[in-house]
């Protein structure tokens, strides 16, 4: 059990770091797929948020969705150990990070949910209506800040 290893927060990380074991809750998965080709899928995408409420983006690619996908669990308490990190896409940026970890095939995952119970829950600032304008034509940025006593949202 890596669960044991003291573990690392995602402030902690830096691009081309692969060491330690990170505690991360997952908030939410998807594949991304062409509408043009909805068959074929490009990679998987993890959003994860670690103890202080920090995000991530985790991608892998779209051999991790046979092997790996069925046995996470929205929600759920992961120790994720064998991961690389690298500079966030400049493009597609769904969480307010520079850099995502990549999940690899040697990528071990670590159900401890049973055990954790340090973790915020899952609450967005959502931007303002008025900047939304600013943002047509551009996705680099989909999500806000996470809060950790109480939940902040902004309607629309």
């Amino acid at each position: 059990m890596f669960s044991e290893t003291k573990t690392k927060f995602l402030h902690e990380l830096t691009v081309g770091d692969n060491t330690g074991v990170l505690k991360l809750r997952l908030i939410h998965s998807w594949k991304s797929t062409n509408p043009a080709n909805p068959g074929y899928v490009y990679d998987y995408s993890t959003l994860w948020v670690d103890e202080t409420g920090m995000l991530i983006h985790g991608l892998s690619d779209r051999n991790f969705a046979g092997q790996k996908e069925s046995k996470l669990s929205t929600g759920s308490v992961y120790c994720i150990k064998e991961f690389i990190t690298r500079p966030a896409k400049e493009l597609y940026r769904p969480c307010m990070n520079n850099i995502c970890i990549s999940i690899v095939p040697a990528t071990d995952f670590e159900d401890v949910t049973a055990f954790a119970t340090d973790f915020v829950s899952d609450n967005f600032d959502f931007c303002q209506f008025e900047s939304l304008r600013n943002r047509v034509g551009s996705n680099k940025i989909l999500t806000g800040r996470m809060y950790c006593a109480y939940a902040l949202l902004n309607y629309v």
